[in-house]
């Protein structure tokens, strides 16, 4: 699996809020490919420790650009409403 380690997560740097302190988590993110929304779950992210900007390295978003786009079947599919702001 991709993913960054502890060392890659010292060397970075927050664009958000400019904090260096990291933390690797696996989360799952939400995509809208034209009019739909796809689900890609357990994606390796660095988590910023004070904001919580999630930060994905090149070959975990070419792994999820190739999962939603490509290769890999749906593993499931998920009911949501959606709701207006007012």
């Amino acid at each position: 699996m991709g993913g960054v380690s502890r060392k890659e997560a010292a060397v970075r740097r927050c664009d958000v809020c400019g904090n260096t302190r990291f933390r690797p988590e696996s989360v799952d993110e939400v995509f809208r490919v034209e009019k739909q929304l796809v689900m890609v779950e357990h994606v390796p992210a660095l988590i910023c420790e004070r904001c919580g900007e999630k930060i994905f390295d090149r070959e975990t978003v070419e792994r999820v650009r190739r999962a939603i786009h490509e290769e890999y079947p749906p593993s499931r599919k998920i009911v949501l409403e959606v709701r207006d702001f007012v």
